[in-house]
């Protein structure tokens, strides 16, 4: 019993009931692979002529017994690190620029397979196999337009039920011509989709127009005069981080993860786990932290 001295009484002590509670934890990328966040991985190849027939030796699409050409080494270094997180191991297969078999004029999006309703191969062999395959098949033309790619990608990651992710990368030769159609869709991807854009540049030409669209610089705004609500887009200069330590997999996982958290941090979206069956006690009261508690990670 508790007392009051100064009226010299005993008191009855009250009772505090929690009506709800939790643990604020902040989670990490692997919170999220581990729990069932499903990753998928498309990736869309530059059919333009910039890049000059395959069967020039000075072509960056030119197939030799000598070794992989940058496209083929760009998506491979791409393709075998994102391939441990894919949940299913296959890769959507796009192009973009080129006149595929049947068509008389330029597509801005069409699958390397042939097959629109299923573009996906099995991991980095599949991969190579269609793009030599497509270098036999479709005509180079252009021009260069990201926008449909990006508008396709983003229409599949809202559709899916599941918590996922899903990560576009497009190799390019560095010359676009729907820059602001694709910053469109970029912002509009920002707040309602779960995607990452991986810009890889090949070849020697002027990127900045790939480094515009990455939003870490700034000023990428769309029609409206909207900014992005968060930053989707990644770009990787090939040659330049092929030769730094870490390479490629390096650039790559400095950004990925961090806007896959972003993501779940803006949309309140918990690992799967933490409100599954079979999550532990313990687990069952991990709430998220308030705020941006993704930008400090």
């Amino acid at each position: 019993a508790m007392r009051d001295y100064k009226e010299g009484r005993d008191l009855q002590p009250g009772t505090l009931t929690c009506a709800e509670g939790g643990i604020a934890r902040t989670p990490n990328f692997l919170d999220y692979l581990g729990s069932g966040c499903e990753i998928t991985v498309s990736f869309a190849v530059d059919f333009t002529m910039s890049n000059k027939d395959p069967s020039d030796p000075e072509s960056l699409h030119a197939i030799t017994e000598d070794g992989y050409n940058q496209y083929q080494q760009a998506m491979v270094s791409v393709g075998e690190i994102l391939e441990s997180y894919d949940h299913d191991k296959k890769f959507g297969v796009l192009g973009y620029g080129g006149i595929p078999p049947g068509a008389e004029d330029a597509s801005h999006c069409f699958a390397l397979n042939l097959n629109d309703a299923e573009p996906e191969v099995e991991g980095v062999d599949g991969l190579m196999q269609v793009y030599a395959s497509a270098l036999e098949q479709v005509k180079l033309y252009g021009p260069t337009n990201f926008s449909e790619v990006i508008q396709r990608s983003q229409m599949l990651a809202k559709e899916c039920n599941k918590q996922h992710y899903h990560v576009l990368v497009i190799v390019t030769d560095g010359d676009i011509t729907d820059m602001q159609p694709t910053k469109n869709h970029i912002i509009a991807a920002s707040y309602d989709a779960p995607m990452s854009i991986v810009i890889v540049g090949v070849g020697e030409e002027d990127f900045s127009a790939m480094e515009d669209l990455d939003a870490d610089r700034g000023g990428l705004i769309d029609d409206d005069g909207k900014a992005p609500a968060r930053d989707i887009v990644q770009f990787v200069p090939y040659k330049e981080a092929a030769q730094e330590e870490g390479g490629v997999g390096k650039k790559l996982l400095e950004e990925v993860p961090r806007q896959l958290l972003e993501y779940m941090c803006v949309n309140r979206k918990p690992p799967p786990r933490w409100s599954a069956p079979e999550a532990s006690p313990e687990e069952q009261l991990y709430v998220l932290p308030d705020g941006n508690w993704a930008k400090a990670l």
